[in-house]
């Protein structure tokens, strides 16, 4: 099972696919499912007008070398220029207050 999704990207000046997700059972991880998913997403991208460009990221854990294996044996590119940022539930709180705060003392 693949989850992806799109958004605009100002950058690309274009909607690329986001790839969000593959589950893959331990069974059938050696038999070409993972690479036939991704031929599919990609086939989906083009299909949609998402072909320009598919972004997804990966945390760097010992789980996840497998995945990367995979990601490099596919030419898939890693770019260390990008830095990924989120803001967690509790700055997203915070910073909401702060906004409100700064509105309310300009009235």
């Amino acid at each position: 099972m693949t989850l992806y999704h799109t958004r605009f990207s100002t950058w690309l000046g274009a909607a690329p696919l986001f790839f969000e997700d593959m589950v893959v059972g331990e069974p059938v991880c050696d038999h070409g499912v993972e690479r036939r998913l991704m031929a599919r997403l990609a086939s989906d991208a083009l299909e949609r007008g998402w072909g320009r460009s598919i972004f997804w990221g990966g945390i760097d854990f010992d789980v996840w070398k497998r995945a990367r294996r995979f990601d490099d044996r596919l030419g898939f590119g890693h770019h260390d220029e990008w830095l990924r940022y989120d803001v967690a539930k509790g700055l997203v709180e915070r910073l909401r207050r702060m906004g409100r705060a700064r509105l309310n003392s300009e009235r």
